[in-house]
């Protein structure tokens, strides 16, 4: 596994973490279940049955993982 990859497995996995302890979207249902369920494709990226890459996510998707980052930045750089 390439460390992009690493890096978005992990950027996945903090995403369904955040959310699941309520940290991120806690007041909008809908962008709560966006960021599990991007999480959650984004630790299949490079699996034979995952994501290839991060376009295969559904705009909505993109949208929310961008908001995400822009509330943990610097995230990817540490990974």
């Amino acid at each position: 596994m390439d460390e992009t990859t690493k890096k978005l497995v992990k950027l996945g996995r903090e995403m369904i973490t955040q959310a699941e302890e309520n940290k991120v979207f806690a007041k909008d249902d809908a962008k709560w279940n966006i960021c599990v369920v991007a999480g959650n494709r984004l630790t299949t990226i490079g699996t034979t049955w995952g994501l290839k890459s991060v376009k295969d996510l559904k705009p909505k998707e993109r949208e929310v993982v961008i908001e995400f980052l822009d509330m943990n930045k610097g995230m990817l750089e540490l990974a």
